[in-house]
């Protein structure tokens, strides 16, 4: 099986709360979903890391992404993270989202879909 990894890590305080630079990095849904939290930077923040992290492990896959071509929902108080453009489904994607003090952290495992190994 064909696997990729990626981690990154922000620094909270950072990030950046303006709507331009939100709306070029999130879908209204993450946006809508990070503001109505108490503390609306900390989920920015864990979601822009686990975005990176999707994004260096699908190029060690040999795919171009961008941060909007990635959605991170909650599924059962887990994050999930789904992939907008058409790669034919070709990946599925674990994440794992996390926070400690003045940082947040990403980590994705992609794993290529078994028919599309060849």
């Amino acid at each position: 099986m064909e696997f990729e990894i990626g981690c990154d890590i922000q620094e909270i305080d950072k990030i950046i709360l303006d709507k331009h630079f939100l709306s070029n990095i999130f879908t209204k849904d993450e946006i809508s979903f990070c503001e109505n939290k108490s503390n609306p930077r900390m989920h920015f923040a864990g979601r822009f890391a686990a975005k990176e992290s999707a994004i260096k492990a699908l190029s060690g896959l040999g795919e171009k992404i961008f941060y909007k071509d990635l959605e991170i929902s909650e599924k059962q108080r887990k994050p999930a993270m789904k992939i907008l453009k058409n790669l034919n489904n070709r990946y599925s994607i674990k994440v794992t989202i996390s926070h400690s003090g003045n940082y947040a952290i990403g980590f994705t495992i992609v794993l290529k879909d078994e028919k599309h190994n060849n």
